[in-house]
Order: structure tokens, then sequence, then C-alpha cells
């Protein structure tokens, strides 16, 4: 069962973000994140097509309306969004008291999805998901597809892997991926 918390920021729709709390979800959550960065990295095979987009757009609405799409083109009820630097058990939990992960359910919108980002990870610091990262994925539960982003000078340390099937559908609404040749 996973053990999560609710943030205490709210849309108007009312949906809010569930924190992983839990050790052992947050060890399944690091295993399939690091599957992810293994695709991306080439080390592992995929069927998957890579498109390419501009890392720094993981935190916007557009990015957060992409995720949503995403996971009602998979039919699955939700996402995780997962930071892996700063060290998400040696940084984050150890000294800010909290898993840097949480789960982006299917109801929820944009605006929770940054609110999520921006929440303060623990009272007197000023860390948040949105700022304080330097790799990050998002990926569906059924690991259908994933978004691996790794803050670089370039503008396109943004990886987005999906099926074929969809690439089609997600440019035409989401004209800043780019293909990878």
């Amino acid at each position: 069962m996973v053990k999560s918390r609710r943030s205490s920021h709210s849309s108007l729709r009312g949906a809010v973000m569930r924190w992983i709390e839990d050790e052992s979800e947050m060890n399944v959550v690091l295993s399939t994140a690091y599957g992810c960065v293994g695709i991306d990295s080439g080390r592992l095979r995929t069927c998957l097509k890579r498109l390419d987009f501009d890392e720094i757009g993981i935190e916007s609405v557009e990015f957060a309306n992409l995720v949503l799409l995403l996971t009602r083109l998979s039919e699955e009820s939700g996402a995780v969004h997962v930071v892996l630097r700063s060290d998400p058990i040696f940084y984050f939990h150890k000294v800010l008291g909290r898993y840097p992960a949480f789960m982006i359910e299917s109801g929820d919108s944009p605006e929770d999805y940054q609110l999520a980002l921006g929440e303060k990870l623990r009272e007197g610091h000023i860390d948040n998901l949105g700022t304080f990262w330097s790799e990050c994925v998002v990926f569906s539960r059924n690991q259908t597809w994933f978004a691996h982003a790794v803050r670089i000078s370039d503008a396109d340390g943004g990886h987005l892997w999906i099926p074929d099937g969809w690439v089609e559908q997600t440019r035409d609404c989401y004209p800043w991926l780019t293909s990878v040749s």
C-alpha cells in the first residue's frame, strides 16, 4: 500500500498531489526511474520513440498538460514525478525529511502539478522540487511512457519517450517537442 501525504495546496477543483512517504514505495519508484535513465542513455533497449524538449519546460503548465494527455492515452490513473539529483535519500529525505516524489492523478489539474513543484519541502527551507533539481524523471505507473530531464546548458536536456503511434498526436498538441533524427 502506498503511504502518501496530500499536499496542503489545492486548486479550485480541489485536487491535490500525493507525496510518496513510504520507504518501500520510494525504492520501487527509484528502481523504475533508474530503468528509465538506462533507456534514455542507450544502455537498455526500448521500442519507445524519443522526442526532445527544453528541460526547463518540465516546470510549465504545458508540460503538466502533456503528462495528463499521456496518462489519458495510456489509459492509466496517473504518473509519478521523482527527482534523482540532488540525491533523493541522502539530501531530500535525510536533510529535508521528505522524499522528492509525488503522484500525479488523472483528475489533477496542471495548476496542482505546479503547486506541488513549488511547495516548500520543509518549513524554514527555500528548497522545492521546481527549482532544486538537476535530474528528474516523470513516468507512467505501467511504464508506457516517460520523460527524463537533466539540466544542461543546451535546450534539449529533456527527453520524452512514448509509443510510436502517439508521436504525431503528441507533436500536434505540443509543437515544442522535436523529433530525434
